[in-house]
């Protein structure tokens, strides 16, 4: 509620543009920010239930990312328990943010990861793995439920498109 009401996502990008690549035009990111605040804000008071909707099942897909990276730690043979998988998923979470900032490549992420490992003083060759095995998995995912967002609609599906708030 807090974020909502002060328009958080325009304070972070007032705060992150101090990176090298928001500085090229530091008023166009927070125009966007101030229009995503408004965006949320308007969601917020038209659609209550829905919007506390969209929060719970943001929370379950972080949960279930979260036990996701835990079972894979897991998987591989790595005795690491649910606090240190939390710590690793909320760390590997932030390093993505901050990668979609950057023009990045192929790798990226997962080298991310093998940072993010060894500098928890964890098995980074393992983290490695487990990165490119959870990304590997993730684009086999997307490729089998791709064809519901083309088919799986049923006919006479009506779309509604959503109006920008002003």
């Amino acid at each position: 509620r807090f974020a909502i009401r002060y328009g958080a996502t325009e304070k972070v990008v007032k705060l992150i543009r101090h990176l090298p690549y928001l500085r090229r035009s530091p008023a166009h990111w927070t125009e966007l920010a101030r229009t995503i605040d408004t965006q949320v804000r308007a969601f917020w008071h038209e659609r209550p239930w829905a919007y506390a909707q969209v929060f719970a099942l943001q929370l379950v897909a972080r949960m279930t990312g979260w036990l996701n990276l835990y079972v894979g730690c897991r998987a591989l043979g790595l005795d690491y328990g649910i606090e240190v998988a939390a710590l690793l998923y909320a760390t590997m979470n932030i390093a993505e943010y901050i990668i979609a900032l950057l023009p990045a490549r192929v790798g990226v992420s997962e080298s991310s990861a093998f940072l993010i490992f060894k500098f928890y003083g964890l098995n980074a060759p393992m983290g490695l793995v487990l990165s490119t095995f959870l990304r590997v998995r993730n684009i086999a995912l997307s490729f089998l439920i791709a064809p519901y967002a083309f088919f799986g609609r049923g006919r006479g599906a009506q779309v509604e498109v959503a109006t920008p708030a002003p």
